[in-house]
């Protein structure tokens, strides 16, 4: 599953002239030996010989073959006679077939049977295909074999995400979300045998359950229950405490464990693949596969983990390395019942908060306060509130907030800036209004502060002041007024500059003020600006979830405009996609698929928005649900799936706790699911009137998408604002729409062939096919029918070979029932007379049809016609 490529490489390793097999390098779990069988399975007029080496044999002569001495006749097994006896034995056995040599362990070979299967495959007599795990320990006869170019080396790589999710949707029989996919595949670090433990294990702690069409991640991840899920069961109870301790500890160096634990322990944990070993300074040992022992870890004793700590702290150095890691330490005197102080528990959530490991953090906090009643600090009440808010978990952000509300500005004030641009956050997601007020009245106060505070602490409160401006910007994007951020956040920007400013307000401001500029006026960034923010973003002074977070800004309002331009400077920087949610999860597949749907591909889009939509209803940290809940109601529309339709339309309601871009998503993509339900004209007005409100705050980008939508569904009275609208814009829609509306507006057949091809060049094949539907709207009206021919002609020529077709099926399956009824008979040969007799109407009732018909499928003859009917339908 998985390995089409390897196991196409290991059949043409059998027929290659001049090779006489193949090597498969990997570690163990990564489905060698099914590799083997595979090559086996699929190689029918082949005659093949399982041979494996073992560790316990591999001291003994001839062990691994064995089974085919022991039928050779005594006088034959002399070493001497052996390579001639065993050719002579194995070609009867295979009837005039090829032989090949399937050894599985192969670095485990005895060096006899290795020596005598080497010198069967060198003389030609045999081919071999052979699995190990570490090629260096091979047989020299082997490795003289590969110097030589006559074996091939196949190095076993992980699964990737494409493969791990074709063997996990294999496996449930559904499709996957991505958080699921990914929460499997980072566990088990796509090794197929671990990736099925993982699953199972996840399935059974009810972690990972069916919802809807899709298998989806539920809340916090509990540590593995299922048998299969921890190693306890196969390993030595000294092994398992080498694992508990590198759970526990960390990544930790030879020199610390050697004096805690046996070096044949840890051999044998690399063995397995459950340990790493990376080079440093010196060799530095981790866990493999964290998620595989959590229920090793969970289930270790408040006593064991005690004494574990006491040895790991003993020595020299390494209670120092554990002092650097705040999380390990905290995590470890808490399993352990050790005392944990205010400050070491706010530094470890705080990491994690930094890290964006939000859960994680909450399950700290949660551990850390206990059960009792009492208040919790101040400082651990913010980091609280980060990490529920960043988990999704608003209610317990509410109660917190609690503590927040109590925090003075004396003796701290920039603890009390913190809660207070915390709370704004809180009431944001509460969907109340009083966000602003918050960060409204500590400006005032700091301002008020300035005048009486002595020349020393002026800069810290000014710097307190620039914090506060950046939140009430950020509010501002959360609320569409992106033409506000315009006008303050250069300001804001220019005090950050130089080395005394703050590089996450500055990497803040930049994406807003990125953010702005593409929903306003769509103004191409400067090369220096997107290469500073580059720098903001891979700089290790920004937390992860602010570099997360303005990337989402960025990122998002690029696809809403289509000017990627930014991807050639945020593209590259080092663990990118490893640190930032929008290339990971639902977000990165919601983002996928809105740009299949600005392509006119619902088809398409619909696989990956259905997913998306059940794990979004089960965690939805920043809010996405009804915007991927309304593209996938659109989708459903396009595809005639009424039923699934209304079934997703109420998810796609978003309150006023969602961001004003997610909000302005949903209402779009609900006013283009219910041209299904009412009349195209209808919504196409509303469209005009999303069009004048997005105007009226300044997103005139969202403008331009109304008003180009609006045309495209018939609304002539748009076009005379979409030229004017996509005039003051720079992006591809942008010049794109322009052309389309001017067309239009002038007639302009080869203005209009010039909109057709920049829709084909975008990818945007609908877009294209209503662009030409458009214009032989205009000449059908006035009687061109020249130029009906030529529109129909160019785009047949501009669209790519075979999208018109499949296009022209959907468009037939769009047609009301009584036009398939006509459009099938037409098909059939039938006149318009015998029509009109057939269903009891008028001749002129069967012309006005097929006008629609043909208008709707941009079609002018009985010819064309039939190349739009889809194959199998009759009348």
């Amino acid at each position: 599953m998985g390995r089409a490529e390897e196991l196409a490489a290991l059949r043409q390793s059998l027929r290659l002239q001049d090779v006489c097999g193949a090597v498969l390098v990997g570690a163990p779990g990564l489905g060698k030996t099914s590799l083997l069988q595979a090559v086996q399975d699929s190689s029918p007029h082949e005659y093949f010989l399982r041979v494996r080496g073992a560790r316990a044999t591999a001291s003994a002569p001839y062990r691994a073959l064995n089974f085919l001495l022991s039928r050779l006749p005594a006088d034959l097994t002399s070493p001497p006679l052996l390579p001639t006896a065993l050719t002579a034995y194995l070609r009867k056995r295979a009837g005039g077939r090829p032989l090949v040599f399937a050894v599985d362990n192969g670095e485990l070979l005895d060096a006899a049977s290795a020596t005598l299967i080497g010198q069967l495959v060198a003389n030609g007599t045999a081919r071999l295909v052979m699995a190990v795990r570490d090629f260096a320990r091979l047989d020299p006869v082997f490795s003289a074999l590969w110097r030589g170019s006559r074996l091939i080396r196949l190095d076993v790589a992980p699964l990737d995400v494409a493969e791990t999710r074709h063997l996990l949707e294999a496996e449930l029989g559904a499709p996957v979300s991505r958080e699921a996919l990914e929460e499997v595949r980072d566990a088990a670090h796509g090794n197929p045998q671990a990736i099925l433990e993982t699953l199972q294990g996840l399935v059974d702690a009810g972690a990972l359950a069916r919802r809807g069409p899709a298998w989806v991640l539920l809340g916090n991840v509990p540590a593995p229950s299922a048998p299969g899920a921890a190693p306890s069961a196969v390993l030595a109870p000294s092994e398992c405490e080498v694992l508990k301790l590198l759970a526990l500890a960390g990544p930790s160096p030879w020199a610390h464990l050697i004096r805690l634990v046996a070096a044949r322990d840890l051999d044998a944990l690399q063995g397995r693949g459950l340990i790493t070993v990376t080079l440093q300074q010196q060799p530095v040992f981790s866990v493999a596969a964290p998620r595989r022992v959590r229920a090793l870890v969970a289930a270790t004793s408040r006593a064991e983990a005690a004494a574990l700590h006491s040895r790991y702290t003993a020595v020299s150095g390494a209670a120092r390395s554990l002092e650097a890691d705040p999380v390990r330490r905290t995590v470890w005197a808490l399993k352990a019942g050790l005392p944990v102080g205010e400050e070491q528990l706010v530094a470890a959530v705080s990491a994690l908060n930094a890290e964006g490991r939000y859960a994680h953090a909450a399950e700290l906090v949660d551990a850390g306060r206990g059960a009792g009643d009492a208040p919790t600090p101040p400082r651990l009440a913010l980091q609280g509130a980060v990490a529920a808010l960043g988990s999704g978990r608003h209610r317990t952000a509410e109660i917190l907030g609690l503590s927040l509300a109590t925090v003075t500005e004396q003796p701290d004030v920039e603890l009390w800036v913190r809660c207070r641009i915390q709370l704004s956050r809180i009431q944001r997601s509460l969907s109340t209004a009083n966000a602003a007020e918050y960060l409204d009245a500590a400006m005032t106060r700091l301002i008020e502060l300035r005048y009486t505070a002595d020349a020393e602490a002026v800069p810290g409160l000014a710097r307190l002041a620039r914090l506060i401006g950046t939140e009430q910007a950020e509010l501002a994007a959360f609320e569409g007024r992106f033409h506000e951020n315009l006008l303050t956040a250069p300001a804001l920007l220019a005090e950050e500059s130089g080395e005394s400013g703050d590089p996450e307000v500055r990497v803040t401001l930049q994406s807003l003020l990125l953010e702005a500029h593409a929903l306003v006026d769509q103004r191409p960034a400067e090369p220096e600006f997107l290469r500073s923010l580059a720098a903001g973003l891979s700089s290790r002074e920004v937390s992860s979830p602010v570099a997360d977070a303005a990337l989402q800004r960025v990122d998002l309002a690029a696809r809403l405009t289509g000017d990627r331009s930014h991807e050639e400077y945020l593209g590259g920087i080092p663990g990118a996609p490893e640190r930032w949610s929008v290339r990971r999860g639902s977000q990165a597949e919601l983002a996928e698929a809105l740009t299949l749907l600005a392509q006119d591909r619902p088809r398409d889009a619909v696989r990956l928005l259905g997913p998306v939509v059940e794990q979004l209803r089960e965690l939805d940290p920043h809010g996405f649900l009804p915007a991927a809940a309304a593209a996938l109601t659109y989708c459903h529309a396009q595809l005639e799936s009424r039923n699934s339709m209304i079934a997703h339309l109420p998810l796609s309601d978003a309150g006023a706790g969602r961001s004003w871009s997610v909000r302005r998503a949903a209402r779009h993509y609900q006013l283009l699911s219910i041209t299904r339900e009412e009349s195209r004209a209808e919504s196409a007005r509303r469209l005009q009137e999303c069009a004048a409100e997005d105007l009226a705050l300044g997103a005139t980008s969202w403008a331009l998408v109304a008003l180009t939508a609006a045309v495209r569904l018939g609304r002539v009275d748009a076009l005379e604002e979409l030229r004017r609208v996509a005039g003051s814009l720079h992006g591809p829609l942008a010049g794109t729409s322009g052309l389309y509306a001017t067309a239009l507006l002038g007639n302009d057949r080869e203005l209009l062939v010039e909109a057709i091809g920049q829709a084909v060049a975008a990818g945007s094949y609908r877009f294209a096919m209503d662009i030409a539907q458009s214009g032989i709207v205009a000449a059908t009206r006035a009687q061109d029918r020249a130029g009906v021919r030529y529109l129909q002609r160019r785009l047949k020529q501009l669209l790519p070979e075979g999208i018109g077709r499949a296009e022209a099926y959907e468009s037939f399956e769009a047609l009301t029932a009584r036009e398939r009824e006509i459009a099938l008979l037409t098909f059939a040969g039938h006149s318009n007379k015998v029509i009109a007799e057939q269903l009891f109407v008028s001749v002129r009732t069967i012309e006005g049809h097929l006008y629609q018909v043909y208008t709707k499928l941009n079609v002018s003859t009985r010819a064309e016609l039939a190349e739009c009917i889809p194959p199998g339908c009759t009348p």
